[in-house]
């Protein structure tokens, strides 16, 4: 199987799952579903990804998104990850979670048009709680997700060029260096403060605006060992 049709083989099952895990909404009903893994193919003539950014866990489903996801579901008997592609489209296109990470990779590796895997630890997004604010993941809900996944994607990747991988948080990158090390020897990765979390990540570039050139002190590239 080639490397597209085993992302989008992946894409398929995070799509269809169906599991309540603790402090997370799963509810397809309401049009949220698991998300934020997404491919994106810049350039179709590589046989590679530049880059896999690992993210803690998508964002809270915007009214516009919920609705065109269940505008989709009562057209088409089938909704799968060709949908939900076509929903995350403009998403990573213009959300500054992505256009953020993606300046910062234009000027790291020096390319304009990347193949980035965007990924999350776990694919679905937080409960809130009664005062509208987001539930910590439970460590029990990381590691489900890690195993049933992320671990997963990556083992696809040690069959082909490894990408380099950007860690996104402490959260992100504590998690897989106590729990998931070992699939990810060999990759070589920056941890890098959160993009929209973090008023620090614009501090990688000169100007703050993320337009300007990089900082010459940017962190350390590292591999796992």
């Amino acid at each position: 199987m080639s490397l597209n049709k085993s992302l989008n083989s992946i894409g398929d099952e995070i799509t269809a799952c169906r599991f309540r895990c603790k402090a997370i909404m799963n509810d397809v009903e309401k049009g949220i579903y698991p998300r934020c893994f997404y491919p994106e193919i810049c350039n179709e003539k590589l046989k590679y990804f530049d880059s896999i950014v690992i993210g803690l866990n998508q964002g809270i489903a915007t009214p516009l998104e919920r609705a065109f996801i269940k505008y989709i579901q009562s057209h088409k008997s089938n909704f799968g990850f060709e949908y939900i592609k076509i929903v995350m489209e403009p998403i990573i296109r213009n959300c500054d979670y992505y256009t953020r990470v993606r300046a910062f990779l234009n000027k790291y590796l020096e390319k304009k048009d990347l193949n980035i895997l965007w990924t999350e630890l776990v694919k679905c997004q937080s409960r809130l709680d009664d005062m509208g604010g987001k539930l910590p993941i439970e460590l029990d809900t990381k590691k489900k997700c890690f195993e049933k996944f992320l671990k997963r994607e990556i083992e696809i990747f040690t069959k082909y060029q490894k990408p380099l991988l950007i860690l996104l948080g402490k959260e992100v990158f504590d998690f897989i260096k106590k729990y998931g090390k070992e699939q990810f020897v060999g990759f070589e990765y920056l941890k890098l403060y959160h993009p929209t979390g973090s008023r620090k990540f614009h501090s990688y570039f000169e100007d703050k605006n993320i337009k300007g050139k990089l900082i010459s002190h940017i962190p350390m590239k590292e591999k796992f060992i």
